[in-house]
């Protein structure tokens, strides 16, 4: 019996998308890992984030937990869904690229935020250099959203009956969109160790604080992840074509951040109170309850006012 007409173009067709069928289900296993990986660390600390931010106060700190914790929990099950449906309009894989893009961004500003309060607290509330901190987020987003702008692929809906979504068309310079945040990590991670390295070599008495070397600890980990993250994407963007591996690594810079994020705030949470001094003056986030509050340990001294040598406490934990 003859073939029906269109039958070889058909096989064609369906060739040139069996490589990216199977692509995209190498990114669902992955998708389901980081997801999954999420969910056991949410149970696993779920009963101290019920102790210490439940139960406690409303604070700024309380604020950036739930946020960063929640949010990223969120965006993996969005990821899921699209990846499990059918989409029979193309348009909706668009909006679902934009979308993600746009909660990326958030994202991403909310662990630099959490990030860039324990520098604040490290550097001793320096307000200068915290603002200098708060500009490089600001560039490093708004260089995002115009590499967004400028190379903006073009994603479609998987013919056939499949489910998911695929980059129909994606420029070889978008796969620099993660520059900014390699960059971004760098300086606030040798902003950490220049800090720590200063603080050792100058003998000061910082160097025996308990709770300053967990946040420089916890920082400086948590910044070299992040940076073999971005890393890792730059470089599979920039240099592979298969979506199976774009995004397999997409996933996980979704899952780690929002995990370690919310553990660098538990930490500081769940670490035992030191009432000491520092100089007045600095300024402070209001990250913790009062009722809790820890006051910084990173220096002491006497403060002169009208002749009366008084010492003054002020509140610099960024937790």
């Amino acid at each position: 019996m003859a073939s029906p007409v269109g039958a070889p173009g058909l096989a064609a067709e369906v060739a040139m998308f069996t490589p990216l069928v199977h692509d995209l289900f190498t990114a669902r296993y992955s998708c389901i890992a980081a997801f999954t990986f999420l969910i056991y660390d949410y149970f696993l600390i779920l009963g101290s984030e019920i102790e210490h931010f439940w139960k406690k106060g409303f604070t700024v700190g309380k604020v950036l937990f739930f946020f960063n914790r929640y949010f990223g929990i969120g965006l993996l099950a969005l990821d899921l869904i699209v990846l499990f449906t059918r989409h029979t309009d193309p348009n909706v894989c668009m909006t679902y690229l934009h979308t993600h893009f746009v909660l990326n961004v958030l994202s991403l500003i909310s662990v630099k935020c959490i990030l860039v309060c324990r520098l604040h607290a490290v550097f001793g509330g320096n307000w200068r250099i915290t603002s200098a901190f708060l500009v490089l987020i600001c560039c490093t987003s708004a260089a995002g959203i115009i590499f967004d702008v400028m190379f903006t692929p073009t994603m479609n809906s998987i013919p056939f009956g499949f489910s998911g979504c695929y980059f129909s068309n994606l420029p070889h310079a978008f796969g620099f969109l993660w520059m900014p945040p390699v960059v971004s990590e760098s300086i606030l991670c040798l902003a950490m160790l220049g800090k720590a390295l200063s603080i050792k070599l100058n003998n000061s008495t910082q160097r025996n604080s308990p709770l300053l070397k967990q946040i420089i600890r916890d920082s400086v980990l948590f910044f070299l992840t992040n940076l073999t993250l971005y890393l890792t994407n730059a470089i599979i963007w920039t240099s592979s074509s298969s979506q199976g591996k774009i995004f397999s690594a997409l996933w996980w810079v979704q899952a780690m951040p929002s995990a370690l994020g919310s553990h660098l705030l538990l930490n500081i949470r769940t670490s035992q109170p030191r009432n000491t001094a520092v100089p007045s003056g600095r300024r402070s986030f209001e990250l913790i309850p009062r009722s809790k509050r820890m006051t910084s340990d990173f220096e002491s001294q006497p403060v002169k006012l009208e002749g009366i040598i008084v010492t003054t406490t002020v509140d610099i934990h960024p937790y």
